[in-house]
Parts: C-alpha cells; structure tokens; sequence
C-alpha cells in the first residue's frame, strides 16, 4: 500500500503518506490510459483492478493479469540496525529480449504491518485505522547486465518508519516504465 497524500486536505495528514507515491499513482494511471485517482486503488501487474469494490479476492484480481513466468527474480536480505541491504537477481527466461541499451530498474519498498494511525479530520474524524503492508520507503536504481543476469545492490538506511519493516517487496521494471516486469517479496526473518 502505497499511501497517497491527496486527501491531506481534509484535515487529517496520513503520516504513511508522500508526495513520491501520490506522483507513482498518476504515473501509473496514466501509462494505462487512465486519468482519474481515487483511494483505494488496486493496480495489479501494471493494471487498474476493481475488482475489491464487487467484493472479489485479491487472488481474483491476480489470476486475471497473470502473464506467463519470463523469468526468476530472486533478493537477498541482510538487515543491521542501521540499514537494509537487498541484492536482487533477475535472470530472465530465454524469450525475454535484453537490450543492453535500456537497462532495467529495481525498485524497493521495505513494508509496515499492524501499523496504527489516530484520524483527527476527514471521513474517517475520529478512527483508528489500522493497516498492512504499508510501503515506508521507495527507493529505484538501475540493474546491470552481467552474463544474461541483471543485477543490483541496494541499501536503505533505517530512519524514520523503515525500522519498522517486517516485510521487503521488490519489482524490476523498464527504464522508463513503472509497471512490472516481475516482482518478489517476503517477510523479514
């Protein structure tokens, strides 16, 4: 869950929120054709899916943009009480075409769970809210090539909500696109 700061008008500033995220949502919008950002919004391998408002699973949401595999995208974690280290390898399927000349990013999100949020304004005045996987961070940086393998290092320092991460998603995407290209997680041991 990446926590959009647009509503921050009504009174109430969501402290999970950023300007970054609320920036990844239109992105991502827009690169499927679509305007208009609401909350919640699922976007489910680079699609908008709606289906949470009918009442369907999330399962549901992922069998219907499921892709064949086109390849394996494996993390290592190693965390200190000062930073996440994440090394990602993506080795992709044979039919996957490397370009060497449009590299692929990785992105991370370390995320938050049974996190807590008091609401003073708003729809909501008044609530506790309670929330799971929340993205505390959101960092990019571009992969290598190295012998068919795309390959990337990345560490995050542990400041603000990050010391709270109990679980690391990870997606490789194009250069110049948001949308997944494969995408890992797991909970923090």
């Amino acid at each position: 869950a990446f926590h959009v700061d647009y509503w921050d008008r009504l009174g109430w500033k969501d402290p999970f929120a950023t300007p970054a995220y609320t920036a990844r949502q239109y992105s991502l919008l827009s690169e499927g054709g679509r305007k208009g950002a609401y909350t919640p919004n699922f976007i489910i391998a680079g699609n908008e899916w709606k289906g949470f408002f009918k009442g369907y699973s999330i399962e549901s949401g992922v069998d219907t943009f499921a892709k064949d595999a086109i390849g394996n995208l494996k993390i290592e974690y190693q965390g200190s009480n000062a930073q996440h280290k994440i090394k990602a390898v993506f080795s992709p399927d044979k039919g996957f075409i490397v370009d060497k000349n449009k590299p692929l990013v990785l992105s991370v999100a370390p995320l938050g769970m049974g996190l807590k949020s008091n609401v003073k304004g708003g729809e909501n005045r008044n609530k506790q809210l309670h929330h799971e996987f929340v993205a505390l961070d959101w960092q990019k940086i571009p992969m290598t090539l190295e012998n068919n393998h795309w390959i990337a290092t990345l560490n995050l320092a542990k400041n603000a909500h990050k010391e709270q991460a109990q679980a690391i998603s990870a997606w490789v995407s194009s250069e110049n696109s948001l949308v997944p290209i494969q995408a890992v997680g797991g909970y923090i041991k």
